[in-house]
C-alpha cells in the first residue's frame, strides 16, 4: 500500500497497531507532522482526525511525527519536531478519534526546547501516565536529549 498526502515528499516513520486491529503511522507530508489510521484491509479510516489524517505545523520549517505510542483509553501519542526558531521536540496527545486532546497542556501538544538550535525527539514511550522522549539536541555538537512529560502535557521536573 502506498499513500500519497501531498505532491510533495510523504514519509513515515513509525507504526502502532491499535487493539481494534487499525494501525496508525506517523511521519511528515511536505514538512507538515501527520499521522495516518488505516483499517484492517489497509484502507485509509475516515473516521480518524480530518479524513483519516491528523495534521500538526507547530511554526515555520520541517516538522515530522517519528513515533507513536498507545496510550489509555485508545488515545495515541506522537512525538517528533517542531519547526521554527531551530527545532524542538514535540509531544502531542489526541483521543481515539484523532481529536486533540485539550486535557494535555490546554491544547494537544507540548514544546521542548534545548537548545536555539535544532531538537527533536525521535521516540516516545508511556511510563504509568507519563511520558518519555529521546532524541538530539544540537548545540557545539549534538548531544542525547531525555524529557519525561507529566500526564497532563508538562514537563516533570
Amino acid at each position: 500500500m502506498q499513500t500519497d498526502l501531498t505532491p510533495g515528499p510523504d514519509a513515515a516513520f513509525d507504526v502502532v497497531m491499535q487493539q481494534n486491529g487499525r494501525f496508525v503511522a506517523v511521519g511528515t507530508a511536505a514538512g507538515i507532522s501527520v499521522a495516518v489510521r488505516y483499517r484492517t484491509d489497509g484502507s485509509i479510516d475516515p473516521t480518524f482526525g480530518d479524513r483519516g489524517v491528523v495534521a500538526l505545523a507547530v511554526g515555520r520549517g520541517f516538522n515530522f511525527f517519528s513515533s507513536v505510542e498507545r496510550g489509555n483509553d485508545g488515545d495515541l501519542v506522537f512525538a517528533g519536531r517542531a519547526g521554527g526558531q531551530g527545532g524542538r521536540m514535540v509531544i502531542a496527545r489526541v483521543d481515539a478519534g484523532g481529536d486533540p486532546d485539550t486535557s494535555f497542556s490546554n491544547d494537544g501538544f507540548q514544546l521542548v526546547n534545548f537548545t536555539a538550535r535544532d531538537d527533536w525527539a525521535w521516540d516516545v514511550e508511556g511510563q504509568n501516565g507519563r511520558f518519555v522522549l529521546v532524541g538530539a539536541a544540537e548545540g557545539t555538537g549534538f548531544s542525547m536529549a531525555v524529557a519525561r512529560i507529566n500526564s497532563s502535557g508538562n514537563l516533570d521536573p
